[in-house]
């Protein structure tokens, strides 16, 4: 039986079963989530497994590399060296 600090989930895939126990859930997410799965007619299971199919297939956004993320700042033609003056600014002393 599933308490207020976990939640079991079965999931049958292709071929082979794989479960997960997500301990500690906090009562109110547990509340959440079951209300979520109530809205659109699935057991909490169901619903857990959504959520958690619909994370894996998110995409990471793609990293940007350096120097393509400053070229970006800069405007075609533009002289980095007047870019970068222009962004400078003097640092009050510092006190030890």
């Amino acid at each position: 039986m599933l308490d207020n600090w976990v939640i079991a989930c079965n999931h049958y895939g292709v071929g082979k079963g794989v479960s997960l126990t997500v301990r500690n859930l906090s009562p109110a997410t547990k509340a959440r989530l079951a209300a979520r799965a109530r809205r659109k007619g699935r057991s909490l299971e169901a619903e857990v497994r959504a959520v958690l199919d619909a994370a894996a297939r998110e995409r990471a956004p793609a990293k940007t590399e350096f120097p393509d993320w400053f070229l970006a700042m800069v405007e075609p033609g533009e002289d980095v060296a007047d870019f970068l003056d222009a962004r400078r600014r003097a640092h009050a002393p510092v006190r030890l």
